[in-house]
């Protein structure tokens, strides 16, 4: 039996320990390149690829959407747009990642009908906003604050103040929940629960070994506090759920293998008993799927959610 001699060893280990940095700072920075500075799809893109899948048509882009500009409190300008109503009813819209607010025209229709003021904007980074890198909701939910801020100048009779996000867009929304008791209702649609956590589900679903894992994400941690900004640690949705008591509408394809199904779940598990949360799972939805999957269906639910959440404010919600 021939037992290597201790150099040989020692130099063994010595190339698999550095291979194994290497591998794992490797996958550490893709990962959070990846997220906080990822390809942006441009507002036009987004048009044109709205009105192929038939999300809106041209009416919709030609509505007479008044442009509005707030400042960040991080110094950035954010850009939006709105439509005013006749209900007395106030919808903000927040897109997801990569994207710009027309991803959320095909959830804004059914609300312009139904005569809501409608409010949608680009997060930072995205479309026709400015700032630089993304934070999953870090930053993102004091510029949403802004937004709120304008809206109640824009709209000031609003009787009924909601939410309305779609992945990032929704977790983000989670995130801003103990900040402004003026929000009555949130409809999160996929959200995540914990980016780290999620950052950790997709090394995994991208066949990235678990031995890299755990250290591929310490380095996203260093990654995230140097350029864009933020701890890891703080963008963690179901640790702010429980602070806000805001109505709460979670909904999630049951084939979301982008964002699991078990983290709206969680959350609702965690919220249920504490203030008014409801779920709703769409059977064999994908990812941001759920309203195309059935329109009817997701339509009523959120309907019905809307009402629960109106009777629950006029009744005074527990502070």
């Amino acid at each position: 039996m021939n037992i290597p001699h201790k150099k040989t060893a020692g130099k063994i280990f010595l190339i698999i320990a550095i291979v194994y940095v290497i591998i794992s700072l490797g996958v550490g920075i893709y990962v959070s390149e990846s997220f906080s500075f990822p390809r942006f799809y441009s507002t036009e893109y987004t048009i044109q690829d709205g009105l192929k899948k038939g999300e809106f048509d041209r009416a919709f882009v030609d509505l007479p959407w008044t442009v509005f500009r707030v400042k960040s409190p991080h110094g950035y300008e954010l850009e939006g747009v709105s439509l005013p109503g006749n209900n007395g009813r106030t919808m903000i819209f927040c897109h997801g990642h990569t994207w710009t607010w027309y991803g959320m025209a095909k959830y804004m229709r059914p609300f312009i009908r139904e005569g809501w003021n409608v409010v949608a904007y680009d997060h930072r980074s995205h479309g026709q906003s400015s700032g630089s890198g993304v934070t999953g909701g870090y930053l993102e939910k004091h510029d949403l604050a802004r937004v709120v801020d304008w809206v109640m100048k824009r709209f000031p009779d609003t009787r009924l103040l909601g939410a309305f996000g779609e992945s990032m867009g929704s977790s983000t929304i989670l995130q801003y929940l103990p900040l402004d008791s003026r929000l009555d209702l949130a409809i999160a649609d996929c959200p995540y629960s914990d980016l780290a956590e999620l950052l950790n589900y997709q090394m995994k679903i991208n066949y990235i070994p678990a031995v890299f894992r755990p250290a591929a994400l310490a380095v996203a941690r260093i990654y995230f506090r140097v350029r864009p900004g933020f701890p890891l640690s703080r963008v963690s949705p179901e640790k702010e759920i429980l602070e806000g008591d805001a109505s709460l509408l979670l909904i999630h394809g049951s084939a979301d293998h982008l964002v699991p199904t078990s983290m709206s779940q969680r959350m609702y598990a965690m919220r249920k008993d504490r203030y008014h949360t409801e779920l709703f799972i769409q059977e064999g939805a994908s990812h941001a799927k759920s309203l195309a999957a059935d329109p009817d269906l997701y339509m009523r639910r959120v309907r019905a959610f809307i009402r629960t959440a109106e009777r629950v404010r006029t009744g005074g919600r527990p502070r």
